[in-house]
């Protein structure tokens, strides 16, 4: 829960970073690269509010997936699904 916790705040402060800046879907797929990092996680899809799609590293369909919203109190910027991989049976 600790790590989500961080994982947020680090979310809400780089979705503060989008509003001051051009070029939103170079700053998407280093949200979506740095939260695969942060979480430890295989891969991520973010799908931006103004439907860009960004995907890096693995989509398992065995993966435990994690919806978190990417947003200030202000602006939505779209949602963040984290893919992590099943632990080993």
């Amino acid at each position: 829960e600790l790590q989500r916790t961080r994982l947020r705040e680090s979310l809400s402060r780089t979705g503060e970073l989008l509003t001051a800046t051009h070029d939103v879907a170079q700053l998407l797929t280093l949200i979506a690269s740095a939260a695969v990092e942060a979480a430890d996680a295989e891969g991520a899809v973010l799908l931006g509010e103004d439907g860009a799609v960004v995907e890096v590293g693995t989509l398992a369909d065995d993966a435990k997936t994690f919806e978190l919203p990417i947003a200030t109190s202000e602006s939505r910027f779209g949602i963040l699904i984290l893919y992590v991989a099943p632990a080993p049976s």
